[in-house]
């Protein structure tokens, strides 16, 4: 049920790219006020997408819940949220592929580390030294790719 319900999900944000709805979402992203200006109800636009990301993760997280049959909020607590952002930085916030590249970057990337820092880290807590390291990657990224590594793929008009 969740690959069905990740694909649904992929699929929705296809189609999103192609549709008067997905141009508004950009143009909005792009200056909302220039949104605006040319018809946009930028207010409506929003909160349709606020809605729509809480369906997401409303279903998300009801399929967590029926996996696990038991739900602990502990699991996400800040560096989980800080590897959410750095899957978002490091793929690229405004595209589909660059946010699933990046997810997959930081999956590989917390492995490896769950392998390598208790290691190197053996007197000291490896944990520590994780959401440290996703900082100074999440800053090198804000600051020298902001696009992220969809950025670095060639634009085709």
């Amino acid at each position: 049920a969740a690959v069905i319900a990740a694909a649904l999900v992929i699929l929705l944000a296809v189609f999103f790219q192609y549709t008067p709805t997905g141009r508004a979402l950009r143009a909005v992203h792009g200056n909302e006020a220039a949104a605006a200006a040319v018809g946009i109800d930028t207010a409506r636009l929003k909160l349709g997408v606020f809605v729509l990301a809480a369906a997401i993760t409303a279903l998300a997280g009801g399929l967590y819940a029926h996996y696990l049959t038991f739900i602990n909020p502990s699991p996400f607590g800040f560096g989980y949220s800080v590897e959410l952002l750095v899957m978002v930085v490091l793929g690229g916030a405004a595209s589909l592929w660059g946010a699933v590249l990046g997810a997959a970057s930081v999956v590989l990337l917390v492995e490896a580390l769950r392998t390598a820092l208790p290691l190197v880290t053996a007197a000291h807590g490896a944990a520590e030294y994780e959401i440290a390291l996703f900082g100074l990657l999440l800053m090198a990224f804000m600051i020298f790719r902001p696009s992220g590594l969809a950025g670095l793929a060639p634009r085709v008009s």
